[in-house]
């Protein structure tokens, strides 16, 4: 599949985190440096970047212990003509250092950006402590909630969502952090807890979070009561069913954005078509251009290995192509293109 130019973008920028959360491998694994705010200045130079993107995620580990996080947005924001959105994750654990910092992103990030906060919530009280990994870390969170949606209220360049991640640890509980999100007037998005060896470096500790199929009928007996939460957009609704149908043993029936119109880029420089394998990877954008990456015939047969041995089996929801419409979209353009 020849690609089109890249809309969606996932940018770690540090490994360094400071939760310890079960289902992920990043803190367990040895540390890449921080990406640098000038290899990022450097990196959206790129003309076909530069273009393209209109929706950014920095992630991590923590992207608030990067200590350029407002220069790389203002990079970002500056560079990419056509960004409309960016996205930062966080845990939500450093609620004192938010305040001066969001009020400096409304200053500096260019007028036509919208910048979205999805703090991870993994569940109510002590639910989310055991997944997190860090005990009393639920009330913090919350206040850091609280703070992003008092900000939020003041600008509308500004918005604050919650992400749960579920797994064996927590499903049952995913119901109380919709109706908490729902009480606060918060969309929730729900990330099923994926295994790979990239972005996530976690299959060493499945066993510690990870569904097994006697869990299955169970976790889709939970999916069906989500559902009827007027605070899930229609989107995550979509994944939703899809994924309690492949629990119930079938094929993924939507195809996702990466597959030829997102990218995941490493702190390294790597990138890849998305964040799941390793071994996949175009090649390093610190040498050579993204369309060189991207258009070449490695580039090719890395989009056509994914294709044929991973994404029918994928039960990812794709992280952060699957909203703001970017799915929709790309579902329509696919459609329309017969592929």
């Amino acid at each position: 599949m020849k690609p089109g130019d890249p809309l969606v973008m996932v940018m770690p920028i540090t490994y360094r985190c400071n939760g310890r959360c079960v289902m992920c491998g990043v803190w367990r694994n040895p540390l890449k440096p921080d990406v640098a705010v000038q290899t990022v200045e450097k990196i959206f130079s790129d003309e076909h970047l530069a273009n393209s993107l209109t929706h950014l995620n920095l992630t991590g580990g923590e992207p608030f212990l990067h200590h350029g996080l407002l220069e790389i947005a203002e990079a970002v924001s500056n560079n990419l003509k056509n960004i409309s959105e960016i996205n930062i994750n966080t845990s939500g654990i450093l609620a004192d250092s938010f305040d001066d910092l969001f009020v400096e992103f409304n200053k500096r990030l260019n007028p036509k950006t919208k910048l979205n906060v999805s703090v991870s919530l993994d569940g109510v009280e002590e639910i989310h402590d055991k997944v997190r990994g860090i005990a009393g870390v639920f009330e913090p969170v919350m206040e850091t909630i609280k703070k992003f949606q008092k900000v939020c209220s003041l600008s509308a360049a500004t918005s604050v969502n919650i992400n749960c991640t579920f797994s064996t640890l927590n499903y049952r509980g995913v119901k109380d952090v919709i109706k908490l999100a729902d009480d606060m007037d918060l969309n929730v998005s729900l990330t099923y807890a994926c295994v790979n060896d990239l972005y996530l470096r976690n299959s060493k500790y499945e066993e510690t979070f990870h569904f097994k199929e006697d869990d299955f009928a169970q976790l889709i007996e939970c999916v069906n009561e989500w559902l009827s939460f007027k605070n899930i957009s229609f989107t995550e609704k979509h994944y939703l069913k899809m994924l309690a149908s492949m629990l119930a043993g079938h094929k993924r029936s939507s195809s996702c954005v990466y597959q030829d119109r997102g990218v995941f880029l490493d702190v390294d420089g790597l990138v890849y078509p998305c964040g799941t394998v390793r071994s996949l990877v175009y090649g390093s954008i610190t040498n050579d251009s993204f369309k060189d990456l991207c258009y070449s015939k490695r580039g090719s047969e890395v989009r056509g290995e994914l294709m044929r041995n991973h994404c029918s089996e994928c039960l990812s929801n794709s992280y952060y192509g699957l909203g703001k419409g970017i799915w929709l979209r790309v579902l329509k353009e696919r459609r329309e293109a017969g592929k």
